[in-house]
């Protein structure tokens, strides 16, 4: 349902680089996210480094253009970033990227992107998922099996890093995670090939 081989393949190479490779914050980006939605009893606050450059203004939607606004009743997920700049996330139940409605900062000065439409980069749709995936919730638009992996993937990548983090030099995590993206990308160049030389 949803999504393609393909995009999945690059979203478990994003995943694996999420997880295993830290990096310092840049200006401008957020220091954490709250999400809040169907399905989240409580919000849901993400603070991994290479989440947030994605989750931030510039990584999750393009502001190119504005768009046509979603349906009225479509499901929705709230971000706010930093506890002020809101954003109203439409996930695309067909698997393509969502839209996004930036609400804005009620504590500070309007901007031009406030109560306008845009586009959802796939990769800002993709971590959004993954993020969600982690916590056992599913997106219209998620392969039905997509929350399983994500956590098994999770749990996995999680014991290796307890088992080997002291022992091992600290320039192999961000390595690690390259490779991670790497692979990745590579599986979803494969997966169309394949079944082109299937037809």
């Amino acid at each position: 349902m949803g999504y393609s081989r393909g995009r999945y393949g690059v979203s478990l190479g994003l995943f694996a680089f999420l997880l295993l490779a830290p990096a310092t914050l840049a200006k401008g980006i957020p220091t954490e996210v709250e999400i809040t939605g169907p399905g989240i009893a409580t919000a849901i606050r993400e603070t991994t480094p290479l989440a947030l450059p994605t989750l931030g203004i510039n990584g999750f939607m393009d502001t190119s253009r504005i768009i046509t606004p979603a349906a009225d009743g479509d499901p929705s997920y709230e971000m706010t970033r930093d506890g002020g700049e809101r954003v109203r996330f439409y996930p695309s139940p067909g698997g393509s990227c969502g839209a996004v409605l930036y609400i804005g900062d009620p504590g500070r000065i309007g901007t031009e992107f406030d109560n306008h439409w845009y586009r959802a980069t796939c990769s800002g749709d993709v971590v959004f998922r993954t993020v969600l995936a982690m916590h056992g919730i599913t997106v219209p638009g998620d392969r039905s099996d997509f929350v399983t992996l994500t956590q098994e993937t999770t749990a996995r990548a999680g014991s290796a890093m307890v088992q080997t983090d002291a022992a091992w030099p600290r320039w192999l995590l961000p390595l690690a995670g390259v490779i991670g993206l790497a692979l990745g990308l590579s599986v979803a160049r494969a997966i169309p090939k394949r079944a082109s030389l299937r037809r």
